[in-house]
């Protein structure tokens, strides 16, 4: 019996193999595409933060005392509030 029932799954796992053809081994176009558009967000990101960064030592020393400043408060200003 017990012989009979992996036999039985066996072929029933590669039907269902045999079935699904290749779509179960590669990735479809669509996921191609969503991985594609997140590397050019993560690519897009990192050029933003090289700019961002640029601009920053590209200032004076008192403006970049007072942009930090800036940052700080707006930082403490935009915490959520707590109930």
């Amino acid at each position: 019996m017990v012989k009979y029932a992996k036999i039985r799954l066996i072929l029933f796992i590669l039907f269902t193999i045999y079935l699904g053809g290749c779509n179960l081994l590669k990735p479809s176009s669509r996921d191609k595409a969503m991985a594609d558009e997140r590397r050019k967000e993560k690519e897009s990101a990192k050029e933003i933060q090289a700019m961002e960064k640029a601009h920053y030592k590209a200032q004076p020393a008192d403006t970049r005392k007072m942009m930090k400043k800036s940052y700080r408060k707006a930082s403490k200003l935009n915490r959520p509030k707590r109930r």
